[in-house]
């Protein structure tokens, strides 16, 4: 995370870096997994695996991604 070099109301908000790979909690149905995320470049989409090595799958729609920084 780092400030962003775009305005957005005024002032400069958060910029997450979202190149890597890492953990992440999925939420969905009303359960939760744990899974692997990996986005290798800029330029592609990131996959989110399961535990079992499996693809995460998500219904057809708009999906909200929270990023938390500690």
């Amino acid at each position: 995370m780092r400030t962003s070099p775009f305005l957005q109301n005024g002032i400069r908000p958060p910029y997450a870096e979202s190149v890597g790979s890492g953990t992440a909690l999925v939420l969905r149905d009303g359960k939760a997994w744990t899974v692997h995320w990996s986005r290798p470049n800029a330029n592609g989409g990131t996959t989110f695996t399961t535990a079992s090595g499996r693809r995460m799958t998500f219904a057809p729609g708009q999906i909200w991604i929270v990023l938390a920084y500690r």
